[in-house]
């Protein structure tokens, strides 16, 4: 039981690993220096981390796993988002 607690409090911990990778996206609005191909890599091993845990009804590793899914999720959102619109859309319409 305790070990499960401290699975599912680390799964937030190990979470917020990627708040200054997010804040440093927003703040500098370009993803070039990031590589697409170690991110994917990552959340497909999160991925199966997650099938394995939940095939093995193992939630609070399955939460842990999650949680650092979302998180790696939202950067795979803005590496894209600031490939596609560098500097943002703001940056974009102001230049029309």
């Amino acid at each position: 039981m305790v070990v499960d607690v401290l699975v599912v409090l680390s799964g937030f911990v190990s979470g917020a690993v990627f708040i200054p990778q997010i804040r440093l996206l927003f703040q500098t609005k370009k993803s070039d220096n990031l590589s697409l191909g170690t991110v994917w890599g990552s959340f497909l091993l999160q991925s199966l981390i997650i099938t394995q845990a939940v095939l093995k009804e193992n939630w609070s590793l399955a939460f842990m796993m999650t949680m650092n899914g979302v998180f790696l999720g939202y950067v795979i959102f803005l590496i894209y988002y600031y490939r596609r619109f560098p500097g943002g859309k703001a940056a974009i319409v102001a230049c029309h």
